[in-house]
């Protein structure tokens, strides 16, 4: 009769511990951490593809960029390594400037991506990094280091952007 009366209590204490811990694990205000899905490189756009798991939109997080140290691929992601605004860097000699994007490029594109931009049939830039992504109020542009001759081109709307994908 003692053997059995051990069990039980056995099993009673194992399931209240287990019990217990689930509703310690599961309660609403526990702070949810969150890995990077890839490499995100200094100046990247925070967006919900880069996060595990998938933030919510009202994450503080999103629309954060990164600092100076990258943070690798399954690495927590910390508010601590992000900014509210990109640190760009544009070497001497060239300015930096300001190309609009739509909704569908913004997600697309971010820092380190690499594009292909044109006005009409003459390429004004070519495998050309994009230095950030910016946004404000709704608009969202991509920045580059460009030439000075170039800076006028770079203001006109009717740009084509067009995605190296390596």
């Amino acid at each position: 009769m003692m053997r059995t009366g051990a069990w039980i209590i056995g099993i009673w204490l194992t399931l209240s511990l287990g019990g217990a811990f689930l509703v310690w694990a599961n309660r609403p205000d526990r702070p949810v951490v969150y890995h990077a899905t890839r490499r995100l490189g200094p100046a990247h756009r925070i967006v919900a593809a880069d996060l595990r798991p998938e933030p919510p939109a009202a994450c503080a997080l999103l629309g954060g960029y990164v600092r100076d140290a990258a943070i690798e691929e399954g690495d927590r992601v910390r508010p601590e390594y992000l900014t509210t605004s990109p640190r760009i860097q544009i070497s001497p000699g060239h300015l930096p400037a300001f190309v609009r994007l739509t909704r569908e490029l913004a997600d697309a594109l971010n820092a380190d991506s690499y594009v292909d931009v044109w006005l009409g049939d003459k390429p004004l830039l070519s495998d050309t990094k994009v230095q950030a992504v910016v946004c404000g109020s709704g608009v969202c542009s991509a920045v580059f280091a460009v030439e000075p001759p170039l800076v006028s081109d770079m203001k006109n709307p009717d740009l084509k952007i067009l995605i190296r994908l390596y």
